[in-house]
């Protein structure tokens, strides 16, 4: 059915770490998408070689790129409880 798969499809926008609709959404340099606070608590994990869980590409935390949408979500209440998570990182635009 339509129902299944449609074009607005949210899977889109799953974080590749949780598998749920990113939260907090953020796009590594090679194209791979995920929550902020999984991306976050992945990097502290893998602090020796801070790589891509999808490609194994390098990864920098200030180098993540913010996806904006219409609305804004406050980071959970209760995930900041178990372990404080920063501010995603400001986007940056190109110097012309």
């Amino acid at each position: 059915t339509t129902d299944d798969h449609s074009e607005g499809d949210s899977s889109a926008f799953e974080c590749n770490i949780c598998l749920e609709l990113a939260k907090e959404p953020v796009v590594t340099l090679c194209g791979h998408l995920f929550c902020w606070p999984c991306l976050y608590r992945w990097m502290q994990v893998q602090a020796c070689s801070r790589a891509c869980p999808v490609c194994k590409a390098g990864v920098e935390i200030d180098k993540v790129v913010p996806i904006y949408g219409r609305g804004s979500e406050p980071a959970s209440k209760v995930q900041e409880a178990v372990k404080p998570v920063p501010p995603r990182p400001a986007g940056q635009r190109p110097v012309p």
